[in-house]
């Protein structure tokens, strides 16, 4: 009896576990230098964690505007969080240094699904996004809208920045952009655990960070707080890619044997998904930080913009 109950349990392990299906690829293929391009100190390197605030939230920054957030899923589905999560983050950093200036530049996905060679719809790496970004830079959303599906790299370079209009009889057509805001990444590369990531996030933006997006599925229209019973339902499979925007320390009741209730001090990472502004609170929610829950500590990258090709501000 007690082998027939341990063995339904596996069995339902995994099926929560196959319900998503990855959208993060295998990067076995990157030879280990082209995984990051560090030219410079790292935050964690020259900052005290211990002297940074209990709750920090780059969304809540009076003096800087978050770039908006997408869902990859429209128009059609496509397994893009990949280029989501790392694009928004790079965005956000690019809000961070121009002090919120206007335009917004919001990076555009687009452009990596028609000619970078990273991953597609059916899933790609985050260090394979940020070296081919890196070395190609890549458009704003603006000048090549997201259509959600893999394009072809054209020769005539309407797959990276266009414009169409139509002739006399009705018929579109679509030329090139020259000399539009075209961004390169300067440096890039991973961070493990809970104080290299706030050091991260805290001096030079949010980063992105793969999970177990079966933990957070069908979490609608609510600031979600992933714990520690959902981190352990779930585990750490990372299958798909958001960002960290920040964290915030919240005094969480546990109730113990015999109804005795005490209260115990967590920190969450704030994350912004990729599925819509329904999804969440606005596209927010928490998940535990320190325990590797749901994997959100096992696959954290970030990057920072070229400062040479950002508008005047």
């Amino acid at each position: 009896m007690k082998f027939a109950f341990v063995l339904v349990a596996v069995l339902a392990f995994i099926a929560c576990a196959a319900a998503y299906r990855s959208e993060i690829l295998p990067h076995d293929d990157i030879p280990e230098h082209m995984l990051s391009h560090v030219t410079s100190p790292l935050p964690h390197t020259y900052i005290n964690v211990d002297e940074l605030p209990a709750s920090f939230s780059w969304h809540t920054q009076r003096d800087v505007t978050m770039t908006p957030v997408r869902n990859q899923h429209i128009p059609q589905y496509c397994g893009s969080c990949w280029i989501f999560g790392n694009l928004s983050a790079l965005s956000d950093r690019i809000a961070i240094i121009r002090k919120g200036a206007w335009p917004q530049i919001q990076l555009g996905p687009q452009e990596v699904l028609n000619c970078g060679d990273a991953g597609s719809c059916n899933g790609g790496t985050s260090p394979g996004l940020l070296r081919w970004v890196h070395k190609n830079g890549v458009s704003v959303e603006e000048c090549l809208n997201y259509e959600a599906r893999d394009g072809q790299c054209k020769s005539d370079g309407t797959s990276v920045c266009k414009d169409c209009s139509r002739d006399s009889s009705g018929q579109s057509y679509c030329w090139p952009l020259k000399n539009h805001t075209h961004i390169f990444i300067d440096e890039y590369g991973s961070v493990d655990g809970v104080d290299q990531i706030k050091a991260e996030i805290y001096a030079r933006g949010p980063v992105s960070a793969g999970i177990n997006a079966n933990g957070v599925l069908n979490l609608t229209n609510s600031y979600y707080k992933i714990d520690e019973p959902l981190c352990n339902k779930y585990g750490p499979g990372v299958n798909h890619v958001v960002s960290i925007v920040g964290w915030e320390t919240v005094e969480d009741k546990v109730t113990l044997g015999c109804g005795t209730t005490v209260t115990k001090s967590n920190t969450y990472w704030i994350i912004r998904n990729s599925w819509g502004s329904v999804h969440g609170m606005n596209g927010l929610g928490r998940i535990l930080a320190g325990s590797n829950c749901l994997g959100v500590e096992s696959y954290v990258y970030w990057a920072t913009p070229r400062l040479s090709d950002l508008p005047p501000y």
